[in-house]
């Protein structure tokens, strides 16, 4: 039976799931008291995926660098992975700033 590398799979999974936490945070946010309850909920939970999710991206990054330094070959599947993650990681958080957010800049 193949053995799947759980961080490559986890890892897209986790900044995905973050970033579907702040999109419905930011959707449900002041429909009512309760409603913006649950949004600081999943506000925090999606920035606490996020958190995980770079770091799993940093052990990726430096397990492709110390495989690279060692000159073996680096797997099509961990590459697109790393890109998958940091893709998404960087749409995630460039959308959903951890700050500013509420200044009304821009109108």
């Amino acid at each position: 039976m193949p053995v799947v590398p759980v961080v490559p799979v986890v890892a897209p999974v986790l900044a995905l799931g973050g970033g579907a936490a702040l999109l419905m945070a930011e959707r449900i946010g002041f429909i009512s008291e309760a409603a913006e309850q649950v949004s600081t909920l999943l506000w925090l939970g999606g920035w606490v995926v996020i958190v995980w999710a770079l770091l799993l991206l940093g052990a990726q990054l430096v397990t492709l660098g110390v495989q690279l330094h060692a000159h073996r070959s680096v797997s099509r599947w961990d590459a697109c992975s790393v890109g998958a993650t940091t893709l998404l990681l960087g749409v995630v958080i460039a959308s959903h700033p951890l700050w500013g957010t509420g200044s009304g800049v821009g109108g």
